[in-house]
């Protein structure tokens, strides 16, 4: 088949979503199928989606200004086709299968005439920080099939359109992230990420731990982003930019007995997954992009959003018991390790092959 996928501006930086739709782009191509990635032009400006007022405006920018021409954090396949600065149909023509993945690519694909292939809006998360949650709402009855990454996310979709969409799981990479630290024997170490989106909550999940600190005082935490290192951490905390992920499985997961996920919003959190393959115990919030992959009690502990003192009193507890801690972390690792790419592409095929 030949597929396009049309994600947001490129800004190349790492962001789970476009790692997701890399890998796909990646096995895809293994698999023999022809595969191009197109970026959209200033995807955050609401004017974009008056494309045809605004092309001649826009081309004379092209190249100076909007997206990098480069994915430099993320090995993807020499042969993928790559689109940049996409605003108009003529770039895409005579696809059997287009993907949109965002609320505003899906509403530039809807533009577009059926000459481009059959219409897809594959959907990772409740993306309401852009549009706004009526607009969002809006663009599940837009006329594309769409696909969905977690059951949280088709419920929401069923809310407005009557119609489960097909949900295809997401994965993480079996060969980066597993076991090279023992479980057993670790230091009192929590990582967590940070993250400028306020649905992370960031600086909810270091009250947590200062608070956590009080009562295990050799307690560290390893702090990780994309970001420049926040400013008046305590000292310990130790920051880590832009880590590879061989750190990350090795140092940040590897070490650690728990991760920790304040987390309110999630399409379907990679960190944790990832997390758990390398042998920590997640301590996270009771949401859907969580649920998917984690059972309460079983695989990891999953708190109410607003009980602060769960959350310390849950960390508290791994760093604690040891045999707790490792039951928990091995019965994650056996769990998590269903979540594999092979699976959720062959089930991708299979939704883009139905009628």
């Amino acid at each position: 088949m030949k597929i396009a996928f049309i994600l947001p501006g490129n800004n190349d930086t790492p962001v789970g979503g476009y790692k997701i739709i890399y890998q796909y782009a990646n096995e895809l191509m293994e698999l023999g199928h022809e595969v191009t990635i197109a970026f959209m032009y200033h995807p955050y400006s609401k004017k974009i989606l008056k494309v045809k007022k605004l092309e001649l405006r826009l081309k004379k920018y092209l190249g100076r200004k909007g997206n990098s021409q480069n994915v430099s954090w993320f090995p993807l396949n020499n042969d993928i086709k790559i689109v940049q600065n996409l605003i108009e149909q003529d770039s895409l023509l005579h696809y059997d299968k287009v993907i949109a993945t965002s609320p505003e690519t899906a509403t530039l694909l809807s533009r577009f005439s059926d000459k481009v292939g059959e219409k897809y809006y594959f959907i990772q998360n409740y993306e309401i920080w852009n549009l706004g949650e009526k607009k969002l709402k809006q663009t599940y009855l837009l006329p594309l099939k769409k696909i969905v990454i977690a059951k949280w996310l088709g419920e929401e979709v069923y809310k407005v359109t009557k119609e489960y969409p097909i949900q295809v799981p997401n994965f993480y990479d079996h060969s980066i992230f597993y076991i090279d630290k023992q479980i057993e024997k670790r230091q009192n170490v929590v990582t967590i990420l940070n993250h400028g989106e306020p649905t992370k909550r960031t600086k909810f999940g270091l009250r947590v731990l200062e608070k956590v600190k009080q009562q295990i005082p050799d307690l560290e935490v390893y702090l990780f982003g994309t970001g420049e290192m926040p400013v008046g951490l305590p000292s310990y905390v130790q920051y880590f930019q832009k880590p590879t992920q061989n750190q990350l499985r090795s140092k940040l997961y590897g070490e650690a007995k728990v991760y920790l996920m304040p987390t309110i919003l999630e399409g379907w959190s990679l960190t944790g997954m990832e997390a758990m393959a390398s042998g920590a115990v997640v301590v996270g919030s009771n949401i859907g992009g969580l649920r998917d992959y984690i059972t309460n009690d079983i695989e990891g502990k999953l708190v109410d959003v607003n009980n602060f003192d769960q959350y310390v009193n849950e960390v508290i507890h791994f760093l604690n018991d040891e045999e707790s801690r490792v039951k928990y972390a091995k019965r994650a690792l056996h769990s998590v390790e269903k979540h594999d790419i092979n699976n959720s592409v062959q089930i991708l095929l299979a939704a883009l092959s139905t009628n």
